[in-house]
C-alpha cells in the first residue's frame, strides 16, 4: 500500500503545506482540499525528482506516481471547506482534460449521510423556497449533485456517481480489492465520519483444487471471471470454492475528530492511523472545538490493539513547522506505537512488516 500525504495543515494552508488530503495507491482519495490540484502536481514533481536522482527505493517503483487522471474514488469525511473545497475545481479539470474517459469511467464520490442538511438550511436562509419541507427532503446525493452542477455551470451526472455512506457501513470497491468501513466521529452533530481502508488479497487454495479434482491452469482464470460458476466434473464450481481472501494491510483515517475511545475497536489492527491532531498541547484546545491534541492522541493510540504506526495530522495554523516537529519528536522515545512526523508530499509504503517513508 502506498500512501501519499498531500498536506498536513488544518483549516488553512501554510507556506510549506496545504490542508489535508490522503491518496492511497494512486486511485483512492480521502478528502480533497482547496489546493488539491496544486498539491498533486507538487507530489508528482517530488516523486519524479526522487526517481531521476536515483533516490526512489526499488520497493516504491512498482507504484505509479501521483496522477490526477488515475483517481477513481473520493471519500469526504465531512463538509468543512478544507476537506472538500477542491472538488469543484477537480471536476472542472476532469471536464477539460478527461471528459470522454470519465463518461465510460465516472468518478465515484462518497459523502456522509446527513452532511447536506447545513447546506440546505443555508440555501433557505439566502433564498427562501416555496416548499421548505420538500426542499429539505431532497436526498443527500440528489442535493449535492444539483449543488455541484451550479458550481460547474453544467450537469455532472455523466462523469460522476455520488454515494451516501452511513456509520457502521462496509462495502468493497475496485472489484473487491479494497474494503471501506465508516464510523461516526462526533466532530459535527451529524455528517462526519472516519474511514477504514483495507487491502484484500485473493489466495488460490491448492488443497481445495485437489479435493475438487481441478488441475491448475487456464481453467482457474475462467472460473475466476465467471459470474455463476462453471460446471466441472459434474459440479458447479465458483470462485469462492477455490479462493480465500485475506487482509494484507489496513489504513484508518479519522477526518476531523476528537479522541474518542469508542473508536478504538474501529482503528484496531491498523498498520497506519492518520488522525486529527489540531493542537500540540491540551491547554490549547478550545472547549467547543471538536479536535484532538497530541498528548491525548498519543496516549489513546497506545491503547489501540494491534496499531503499528500513528501519523498525527491537521495541525493548526498557530504552530510553525519547527514547533510541530519538536513536539512530536519528544513523544517518540516513550510511545509504545511508532510515530511518524508527517510532511507534505511525503510517501509512506506499507509492505508486510516494513513501513518505509520518503
Amino acid at each position: 500500500m502506498l500512501v501519499t500525504i498531500l498536506g498536513i495543515r488544518g483549516t488553512v494552508p501554510s507556506e510549506s503545506s496545504g490542508t489535508v488530503g490522503i491518496l492511497v495507491n494512486g486511485c483512492v482519495l480521502f478528502d480533497i482540499p482547496p489546493e488539491f490540484i496544486q498539491s498533486m502536481l507538487k507530489a508528482r514533481r517530488r516523486w519524479n525528482k526522487l526517481r531521476e536522482e536515483g533516490l526512489l527505493p526499488a520497493a516504491f517503483l512498482g507504484y505509479p506516481p501521483p496522477n490526477l487522471a488515475r483517481i477513481e474514488h473520493v471519500f469526504i469525511s465531512h463538509f468543512h471547506w478544507d476537506h472538500w473545497g477542491g472538488l469543484a475545481h477537480y471536476l472542472r479539470w476532469l471536464r477539460l482534460f478527461h471528459h470522454e474517459l470519465r463518461q465510460d469511467r465516472p468518478l465515484h464520490i462518497y459523502i456522509p449521510k446527513g452532511s447536506m442538511m447545513p447546506f440546505k438550511q443555508n440555501v433557505i436562509r439566502a433564498w427562501p423556497v416555496k416548499d421548505e419541507n420538500e426542499f429539505l427532503a431532497l436526498s443527500d446525493a440528489d442535493f449535492f449533485s444539483r449543488f455541484l452542477s451550479i458550481e460547474l455551470h453544467q450537469s455532472i451526472a455523466e462523469i460522476v456517481r455520488i454515494h451516501v455512506v452511513e456509520p457502521e457501513q462496509s462495502f468493497f470497491i475496485e472489484n473487491g480489492k479494497y474494503r471501506i468501513s465508516c464510523a461516526e466521529t462526533g466532530h459535527l452533530p451529524q455528517g462526519s465520519v472516519a474511514y477504514r481502508f483495507e487491502m484484500w488479497k485473493e489466495k488460490l487454495e491448492l488443497e481445495r483444487l485437489k479435493e475438487l479434482g481441478i488441475t491448475p491452469g487456464p481453467m482457474i482464470g475462467r472460473i475466476k471471471k465467471s459470474k455463476n460458476g462453471m460446471l466441472i466434473n459434474g459440479k458447479i464450481i465458483t470462485k469462492e470454492d477455490i479462493f480465500t481472501r485475506e487482509v494484507t494491510s489496513i489504513l484508518c483515517y479519522s477526518g476531523d475528530s476528537p479522541v474518542d475511545e469508542k473508536l478504538a475497536n474501529f482503528y484496531a489492527g491498523a498498520d497506519l492511523l492518520i488522525h486529527d491532531c489540531s493542537y500540540l498541547h491540551p491547554r490549547d484546545v478550545y472547549y467547543l472545538d471538536r479536535h484532538a491534541d497530541l498528548e491525548t492522541l498519543v496516549r489513546f493510540s497506545c491503547q489501540i490493539k494491534g496499531l503499528r504506526t500513528l501519523v498525527p495530522i491537521h495541525f493548526s495554523h498557530r504552530y510553525k513547522d519547527e514547533e510541530i516537529k519538536k513536539a512530536m519528536v519528544s513523544y517518540i522515545p516513550t510511545s509504545e506505537v511508532q510515530i511518524l512526523v508527517p510532511k507534505a508530499f511525503s510517501f509512506i509504503l506499507i509492505k508486510k512488516e516494513i513501513i518505509s517513508v520518503l
